[in-house]
């Protein structure tokens, strides 16, 4: 079963360089109580060094690697190793990239999310990654790096989408000046994955713009290279070229169509002036208009 839990981040000290993940023991949030066996470190650490394949792990933002089939939301604003320790499951040596520094020196996010997967009975099994956020769900979670505004740790409990009855127990004991320093972490969350999506949506508008292009360079490729073909085989006139790029492909395959059921009627030479003055001697079949009209003489 995969699930998340959130960690308290923050970077009065500087950006962390390691931080907890699980704890030895129960771990509770609002996604319900994991645990983390200490005794089984060794062999979850020969497990994730035999079968996972990654010397880091990255971090992303709110999952949305998880989640969106968007390049954009793929990329890791960090990587850390895992270290499946006596004491708790450690994410070691921290590395940011220059986008995650800015957030988090910034305040845009102050907390941690791992993804990861437990077993029905609720003990963890294996990690995904992680992720930064601002919606924390951990309870009696320490922070990794003392708040400004806090002499000392203290619970951090915040709602989650996914409610239950401890979370609501645990936000009642909030004071306050907690609920609203929760209110105003949610909505700078808000804000946060809204100029994300913003950022997403503009990428993929320049992908779909990039492709328009590619498909009519394809399309006047194909075109040249047919009128080529037409001109050599001795099907079109070479001072007719600049006129038949001006048609649509499907009218250029039209009339090769019909050059090659009827060679001799359509090679026979074509006075250009004629052709350029009156659409009745248009080479393309398709776009031929029929002959004008003479008056009956009396």
């Amino acid at each position: 079963m995969k699930r998340t839990r959130f960690i308290k981040l923050d970077v009065t000290g500087g950006l962390p360089t390691e931080f907890v993940l699980f704890k030895a023991g129960d771990n509770r949030s609002t996604k319900g109580t994991i645990s983390y066996d200490p005794s089984k470190a060794a062999q979850l650490q020969a497990r994730y060094d035999a079968e996972d394949g990654r010397d880091l792990i990255p971090i992303d933002v709110a999952h949305l690697s998880l989640e969106s089939p968007l390049p954009e939301a793929h990329k890791a604003i960090g990587w850390f190793r895992v270290d499946f320790a006596e004491d708790a499951i450690w994410a070691r040596d921290v590395e940011w990239t220059e986008y995650g520094a800015e957030k988090l020196r910034n305040r845009e996010f102050r907390f941690i999310s791992p993804a990861f997967y437990a077993d029905e009975t609720g003990e963890f099994t294996s990690l995904i990654n992680c992720a930064v956020t601002n919606i924390p769900a951990t309870i009696d979670a320490l922070p990794l790096v003392a708040d400004r505004r806090d002499s000392a740790p203290k619970k951090i409990t915040m709602s989650d989408t996914e409610h239950n009855d401890e979370a609501a127990t645990a936000l009642a004991e909030l004071s306050p000046e907690e609920m609203q320093a929760a209110l105003e972490q949610a909505t700078a969350e808000n804000e946060s994955l809204k100029a994300k999506v913003a950022e997403l949506e503009a990428a993929l508008a320049a992908a779909q713009g990039t492709a328009e292009q590619a498909s009519e360079q394809l399309h006047r490729f194909q075109k040249e290279a047919l009128v080529s073909k037409l001109t050599r085989d001795g099907h079109m006139q070479p001072s007719l070229k600049a006129w038949a790029m001006k048609q649509t492909l499907d009218s250029l395959k039209d009339y090769e169509t019909d050059a090659l059921k009827a060679p001799h009627a359509l090679s026979k030479k074509v006075n250009e002036k004629s052709v350029t003055a009156d659409l009745e001697h248009d080479p393309i079949p398709s776009l031929r208009v029929p002959p004008k009209k003479t008056s009956p003489q009396a």
